[in-house]
């Protein structure tokens, strides 16, 4: 497990507020949309198209797309993802690179449309080439100064061969988040080498900005392992 150590003070405030709801005259929904059928299939091998259609079982929409969506490897144009009824789609801008496998996480973006029961953690996954990479990688952030664990802490896979300063200039080519203890995790990686650098990145742009965003980083490169 690769453990960071990444200097951060945050102070938390809880707020709690009381909400009325109606009278509701039949049993609510509480079940999120369903999968039906891909076009193309999931997990898909020799992917060469340039849209994605996915068909729910009931109405969808999507919340918060921007920042609960992530594409790795990162492309430099996000994909177009549109809602059409039961149907999600999503069209690529760009050509992607060859023999790589595409991650498509859509975090908690996916609800159905009355009662925004959310679809937690979709992913589509799809391999340009003969196969699909399958190694992780995953390990923990802790506060430098109090040893507890940081969440919300963007951490990111680069090149081996990238220089220092790409954390300033370029998006990671892999990208996680961690959770509320602390954890990362990378899946569908292939068998390569990384550096890696946790960020505190509080405008989202997934790059580093300076010294208002704290940052973390390992000498040694990490590689990935088997599941």
């Amino acid at each position: 497990m690769q453990k960071l150590l990444i200097y951060i003070c945050l102070v938390l405030f809880g707020v709690r507020c009381a909400q009325i709801t109606p009278l509701s005259g039949g049993k609510k929904d509480i079940t999120p949309p369903k999968v039906l059928s891909y076009n193309p299939e999931n997990a898909s091998l020799n992917f060469n198209t340039k849209t994605i259609e996915i068909q729910f079982d009931e109405y969808i929409s999507l919340k918060d797309v921007g920042n609960q969506f992530i594409i790795t490897p990162q492309v430099k144009e996000n994909p177009e993802i549109q809602t059409q009824g039961k149907k999600l789609k999503i069209t690529f801008n760009e050509t992607l690179l060859p023999n790589t496998t595409y991650k498509l996480a859509f975090g908690n973006a996916i609800c159905d449309l009355n009662e925004s029961n959310t679809l937690s953690n979709f992913e589509y996954i799809f391999s340009t080439g003969s196969s699909i990479d399958s190694l992780k990688l995953y390990g923990n952030i802790l506060n430098s100064l109090d040893k507890k664990p940081e969440s919300q802490i963007l951490v990111g896979l680069y090149s081996k061969d990238a220089i220092d300063s790409i954390v300033y200039k370029e998006k990671p080519l892999y990208i996680s988040r961690t959770n509320a203890d602390g954890n990362f995790a990378f899946s569908y990686l292939p068998n390569t080498p990384f550096k890696i650098v946790a960020i505190k990145d509080q405008n989202k742009n997934l790059l580093y900005d300076g010294a208002e965003e704290q940052l973390a980083f390992t000498k040694e490169l990490v590689r990935p392992g088997d599941p």
